[in-house]
């Protein structure tokens, strides 16, 4: 039995699997486990969570060139087609 397409499932379990690498680098980089909010974009400790998520600064730069906030909007759409 299939509860969900195959295509849904995947775009679902890679959310799921940034957001649990968010919720642990969160926990990482502030050494508290129930402080689960985003810093201020401009703060060094949104560096040290975006380099603890792989991220660069090269990365950032090129985002914004190209389609502003790509992740959001991607899986935002992707996740509005799942029916």
């Amino acid at each position: 039995m299939q509860i969900i397409r195959e295509p849904d499932y995947e775009v679902l379990n890679k959310a799921y699997l940034f957001l649990r690498n968010l919720i642990d680098a969160l926990r990482i980089v502030r050494g508290d486990a129930s402080d689960l909010v985003l810093p201020e974009e401009s703060s060094e400790e949104y560096k040290s969570l975006a380099r603890r998520l792989g991220y660069r600064d090269q990365d950032r730069e090129k985002e914004r060139g190209s389609t502003g906030d790509g992740y959001s909007r991607c899986h935002e759409k992707k996740l509005t087609n799942i029916s």
